[in-house]
């Protein structure tokens, strides 16, 4: 037989033969060898050929058989060959008993043939052809393409060396590339690429700036340079000791169990005086936000209006309050109840005091005390402005004063021993001129209406969200394989990478406030400050769900819809989700959506005073 062999990869011409209504072909062939006992002289030298079809009435024998190849055994003869539902005399011997039983056993008799040759081949590969008796050429309606077959002799037998087939069609081997590689930035690039068109376009000549084949030479060179530029950082970034990145810093330190944070926002304390003429208001905590003073601007600034986005202009600091609080006019100023007696104070230490009148109101709130005017003068312009301090009170009793005619009701208050007064806190005093004595109440003066604030913006609201993107579909990559075109790699599916990045920064961290005292609710909790962030995940057609933000995902389990907030040196802040081991991966297709504060660090440690308009709905009897 003549012409190209050609090695393919799928069975299109073994399916057309067998599809066909007349023509053959061998299929496979099998080696008997281990089905035999070990001391079995016959092993390894009974053939059988599978074919597509029947042959039981091609009259093959051993003439039609041909087997060619070997190293140390050439060209094993062929003693018989018969179809296994005829089986030949020889197989009824005693010594042939085990054979027979193997070829007896065989599904399909009819389609297989029994093929015995003289000796047992080498570990070399061998070639079977079936061909027309006395002739080359293939038998009668027998496809010419599925004629042959090569095949081992040693197929079963242990070996130190490897068993696979060798491929026809091996990968094609390509010459390594003559890479400089101390080219590594855009103007070494540039100079590289033109060299190599030099060399191959002889003719060309790169005479100007806006010549086609230059402008592709610079972007192809700024792309290099970029690519070079990230290999570096990724080095530099995967060491502590040459880490540059923010996040790269604390994910090494979160090696080796140090938590690194991202700061803490500021709180204060913010007193509102409400319009006499209004009883009493609820200051909402959504929707309601407290400015550094603004020039020109009113107290009380409706959201969303005119004067609003005057103010925005002269970006002012934003805070936020914490709580809902109903403030009371009645609560604007308090005076002390002195018992009759004059020169009064409440010394260092103090966590009790009287108010004039029914505060019963005051239960569980905050209380400012200020001294207002100076002890000695009674001038308001001589009060010392540090002796203010703000108390959770803890007890309110109304009670009476039996003493003045008619008796006058007060309320004692009381306060945690956290709370204690940092300083003496004058009351009231007297003064002796020549003119006579003076009389001073009211130097000092309690304030409510207090609500507890923290430094931050909220720049969404529920209705219109920020769009993060959607989760993208992983990758599914099939490797290269050694063995040849013909042996796909193993396919491995790669998670999509998804960071989406917050539009404005730096990202409020806020700890929730203790709210015991009030030292306690003002002071900054560092080590539990987390994201202010609301985040949305809708994988359609499922209910949207919120996503809780964490310092770490170390102790999120797979199932947990948590995620990191990464900040970046200057501010800009990434989220970074988990992977199915530590806290959940989101599915494909998942939209998210965000809303978030934006307002960190020392720029919230406002001065006292600095706080002066109130921002919200029905905000104008603030005054």
């Amino acid at each position: 037989m003549s012409g190209t062999r050609y090695h393919c990869c799928d069975l299109r011409r073994r399916n057309a033969v067998a599809a066909h209504p007349v023509l053959n072909g061998l299929e496979a062939l099998e080696v008997i060898d281990r089905d035999l006992p070990s001391a079995d002289p016959l092993r390894q030298r009974t053939l059988l050929l599978y074919f597509l079809k029947p042959v039981d009435g091609a009259g093959f024998s051993r003439d039609n058989v041909h087997i060619t190849g070997g190293e140390r055994v050439r060209d094993p003869k062929v003693e018989w060959a018969e179809v296994a539902s005829l089986p030949p005399p020889e197989l009824a011997d005693a010594g042939e008993a085990d054979t027979a039983a193997i070829v007896n056993a065989l599904d399909d008799p009819t389609q297989i043939l029994v093929v015995r040759v003289a000796n047992a081949g080498d570990y070399s590969r061998y070639t079977l052809t079936l061909t027309a008796a006395g002739s080359d050429l293939p038998p009668a309606d027998f496809d010419p393409r599925m004629t042959s077959i090569e095949f081992s002799f040693k197929a079963e037998c242990p070996s130190d060396f490897d068993c696979r087939d060798t491929h026809l069609c091996p990968p094609q081997e390509r010459a390594a590339p003559d890479i400089d590689y101390l080219a590594r930035d855009y103007g070494t690039f540039r100079r590289l690429m033109l060299d190599r068109m030099a060399h191959q376009v002889p003719d060309w000549r790169p005479d100007s700036v806006a010549d086609g084949g230059v402008a592709l030479i610079e972007l192809l060179a700024y792309v290099g340079d970029q690519l070079a530029y990230r290999q570096d950082a990724i080095s530099t970034e995967a060491y502590l000791g040459t880490a540059r990145r923010r996040v790269s810093t604390r994910r090494h330190a979160t090696l080796v169990d140090y938590e690194m944070h991202d700061g803490c926002n500021a709180r204060v304390f913010v007193h509102l005086r409400l319009d006499p003429a209004v009883a009493s208001l609820v200051l909402p905590k959504a929707g309601t936000q407290f400015l550094t003073r603004c020039d020109r601007i009113d107290v009380g600034i409706a959201s969303g209006s005119s004067e609003f986005r005057e103010a925005l202009q002269q970006r002012p600091v934003f805070f936020e309050p914490l709580e809902t609080v109903t403030l009371l006019a009645a609560h604007n100023e308090l005076s002390f109840h002195t018992w009759s007696d004059t020169d009064c104070c409440l010394p260092t230490g103090a966590t009790r005091a009287t108010l004039v009148g029914d505060q019963s109101a005051l239960a569980d709130h905050w209380l400012l005390f200020e001294e207002v005017r100076g002890p000695r003068t009674g001038e308001a312009s001589d009060a010392d402005p540090t002796h203010r301090q703000v108390v959770k009170l803890t007890k309110v009793t109304v009670t009476t004063d039996p003493v003045p005619n008619p008796t006058v009701t007060v309320t004692e208050i009381e306060w945690g021993a956290a709370d204690a007064l940092k300083f003496p806190l004058c009351i009231s005093a007297t003064r002796t001129t020549p003119e006579g004595t003076e009389f001073f109440t009211d130097i000092s003066i309690a304030r409510g209406n207090l609500v507890l604030a923290d430094h931050g913006r909220t720049l969404q609201d529920a209705t219109d969200p920020e769009s993060l993107g959607t989760m993208p579909e992983g990758r599914v990559l099939t490797l290269a394989s050694d063995g040849g075109h013909c042996e796909p790699g193993p396919r491995r599916e790669v998670a999509a990478r998804f960071h989406p990045t917050l539009a404005e920064g730096p990202v409020t961290q806020s700890a929730t406030p203790d709210l015991a005292s009030a030292w306690s609710a003002v002071r900054s909790t560092v080590i539990g400050a987390v994201p202010q962030i609301t985040l949305t995940g809708t994988f359609a057609p499922e209910p949207p769900e919120l996503w809780q933000p964490r310092r770490s995902l170390l102790n999120s389990d797979g199932n947990a819809r948590d995620f990191v907030v990464e900040v970046e040196n200057d501010g800009r802040a990434s989220l970074r989700f988990g992977d199915g081991r530590y806290a959940e991966r989101p599915a494909a297709v998942t939209v998210f959506t965000a809303i978030y504060r934006v307002g960190n660090g020392t720029a919230g440690n406002v001065g006292a005073e600095a706080l002066a308009h109130v921002v919200g709905i029905d905000v104008d009897a603030i005054v």
